[in-house]
């Protein structure tokens, strides 16, 4: 089903109207005249219109123009065996240059011989069409055979391709003279000729010879090229399988696989070009979600949704290039679809592949609408949607939710996109497409990096502070959702006075303790939570005693200043935090005694811990009127937590008489 969805996508975007030709990026093309004299280099590197405007926009590197040439399986799937191309190669080919091999050697010899290739292989070219075109080609090499090289630029790369445009044919190709192209053609037909009959598991036709499945370009982590189907070679080995050769356990036709090969390589590819068209290039419908790993993406329908997809999982939301989507606004609103839309009923597809020498690995595929996908996004996000404690730049509001590059990045050491597990980043991409289960493993990370980063202050640290609270809420929440659990509140967005689950209330405490000890000695080398988070959050009982105290200390010598009235509510906060886990209460009934804080947590209490102490952490921080919002939405929390005047006086009044 993976490679049937590949090739109607290549069918539907007119990927390969002509099978036998493909776009290829020729750096140089060396126009020659007649009886083969040198006339012109002509050097196709441009620099494309940068995708997006304003300041944050990247300038765009110079890239080679692309032309249409020959499609060549043995050109495109040669590693470092000699096979010339169809009058377009390296300048090893063609002027005999020694390059480095794979070894890091430099062989003459070989660069001679693949010189010769290259010139035999245009002399087969001239006799088969009397080609005058190729014929002038042919007199060139000749000479440059004999010593008589024109001089190249000096940024002249050994993976620069050089094709040949015969003078009188205005700046066309060599190979796109129709003598060349019509024996090109028949090159090609007879190639596949044979008398087994197979049936093409992918488009049906019947076909003889099953090749070799076609490699593809920019595979994440890849250097080189790698295949996306991978089969024996044409050769008999001792891997051949019960006597399989090439594809003949998966019959797929050559036009089929080449189509395949190039969807595949069309979603990889940052700007697939396209230039009989306008615009000469396709949408991006791929990004990066660790080093080696990418979500490709596409639907039946047309743009919209996955016009939108970078801005909704990796780009900057301010970014005025991706604004105009509507698909983006509905999405980091938290919107529902249209639904009257027919687009919505359209069929979304995604893959998740990391990149292989040998193989490329699918690691995830899936199909839905793109009224489910969108939907499920928007679930996605509200379920990351959490109170911020990394500051912004005054005058401006934190985007809506965080993307999905902030979110692997913060569960990596680091905060190194090398240091993302392919296959947790793959996981995360289904959760959000497809509105399943998080992964328990991203809570793990999470909790596991939340005690690692809990000291550092710089803003990116920060950032990624607030996106493990975001990605431990989602997990939690989403996993009582799911699974019906009748013993776990829901996690809300800010501070909830009326959460009583161990790990909230005690990574509450922690923040509270935390802003008693900055009371009362201001800045220091190493606050409490840079000495005791990782302890507090996962073994209480051996830290908090020690801890608190620690407390009265802090509060004595706070208490003396002008900020008494201050610190004196953070003590009610203790109190009132202590008491709603019956700290003092709690007995083991067989020794008699108060058990005291927990031993020990479970991890999703530990996940609590850290999204206790970040609620608190920021609700502490609160200016007046936020305070006095959060105030007004929840009246009925217990008299500690409200701190205007007022409404502090009648609830302790209240709370007494009850």
């Amino acid at each position: 089903m993976i490679l049937q969805a590949l090739y109607q996508l290549a069918e539907r975007e007119r990927l390969v109207e002509d099978p036998d030709f493909e776009q290829k990026p020729v750096r140089f093309v060396v126009v020659v005249g007649k009886d083969g004299k040198f006339l012109q280099l002509l050097d196709t590197l441009y620099t494309p219109p940068a995708e997006n405007e304003g300041k944050k926009a990247k300038k765009p590197k110079p890239i080679a123009k692309t032309l249409t040439v020959p499609r060549d399986s043995g050109f495109n799937m040669r590693k470092s065996n000699d096979y010339a191309g169809p009058l377009m190669d390296k300048r090893e080919y063609l002027f005999g240059t020694p390059e480095e091999n794979s070894r890091g050697l430099v062989s003459e010899e070989r660069a001679r011989r693949r010189r010769d290739l290259f010139r035999a292989r245009a002399a087969n070219v001239y006799l088969a069409t009397k080609d005058e075109g190729v014929g002038a080609v042919l007199a060139l090499l000749e000479r440059i055979a004999t010593g008589q090289v024109f001089e190249l630029p000096a940024d002249c790369g050994p993976g620069d391709l050089f094709a040949f445009s015969y003078y009188p044919d205005a700046g066309a190709l060599v190979t796109e003279r129709p003598a060349v192209r019509e024996w090109w053609r028949r090159q090609r037909v007879r190639a596949i000729t044979g008398n087994t009959q197979y049936q093409c598991l992918v488009s049906g036709v019947s076909f003889s010879d099953p090749g070799l499945f076609p490699t593809i370009k920019r595979a994440p982590g890849v250097a080189g090229d790698t295949s996306l189907v991978s089969y024996n070679t044409r050769t008999q080995t001792a891997f051949s399988s019960y006597g399989w050769r090439d594809n003949e356990n998966g019959p797929i036709a050559r036009e089929a696989a080449e189509a395949i090969a190039t969807a595949m390589n069309r979603l990889l590819h940052p700007a697939f070009p396209v230039p009989d068209r306008d615009p000469p290039t396709l949408a991006p419908r791929s990004f990066r979600i660790s080093a080696d790993t990418a979500f490709c993406y596409w639907s039946g329908g047309d743009g919209g949704f996955e016009d939108a997809m970078p801005a909704i999982f990796g780009a900057d939301p301010n970014d005025p290039s991706i604004v105009k989507h509507e698909v983006w606004r509905r999405l980091w609103s938290g919107k529902p679809p249209d639904r009257d839309n027919p687009a919505d009923l359209a069929p979304f597809f995604g893959l998740v592949i990391t990149g292989q020498t040998g193989r490329a690995i699918l690691r995830d595929w899936f199909e839905t609408t793109v009224r489910e996908a969108q939907a499920n996004v928007a679930k996605h996000f509200d379920d990351l949607r959490l109170v911020r404690n990394a500051p912004w730049k005054q005058g401006e509001e934190p985007p809506p939710a965080i993307a999905l590059r902030t979110l692997l990045e913060s569960v990596a050491a680091q905060g190194d996109q090398e240091n993302i597990p392919s296959a947790l980043a793959s996981e995360l991409v289904r959760a959000a497409m497809t509105g399943c289960l998080y992964p328990m493993g991203l809570l793990t990370r999470a909790v596991e990096r939340a005690r690692a980063e809990v000291g550092r202050s710089d803003w990116s640290d920060l950032q990624r502070r607030d996106a493990r609270a975001a990605l431990i809420k989602a997990v939690l929440n989403r996993r009582n959702r799911l699974t019906r659990s009748t013993d776990f509140k829901e996690v809300r967005e800010s501070m909830d006075a009326g959460n009583n689950h161990p790990g909230y209330v005690l990574g509450a405490l922690m923040a509270v303790l935390e802003r008693l000890q900055q009371e009362a000695l201001q800045d220091v080398n190493a606050s409490v939570v840079d000495k005791h988070f990782s302890g507090a959050s996962a073994a209480p009982r051996a830290t908090f005693d020690r801890l608190l105290r620690n407390a009265r200390h802090h509060a004595k010598k706070a208490g003396d200043g002008e900020r008494a009235g201050f610190v004196f509510r953070l003590e009610r906060l203790i109190d009132a935090l202590l008491a709603r886990i019956n700290v003092n209460e709690r007995e083991d009934r067989r020794a008699g005694r108060p058990i005291g804080f927990p031993l020990t947590l479970p991890i999703e209490e530990q996940g609590l811990f850290v999204i206790g102490y970040h609620h608190m952490r920021h609700w502490l921080w609160m200016n007046r009127e936020d305070r006095e919002a959060w105030e007004d939405a929840n009246p009925d929390a217990p008299a500690a937590y409200l701190w205007n005047t007022a409404k502090n006086r009648n609830a302790t009044a209240d709370q007494a008489q009850s």
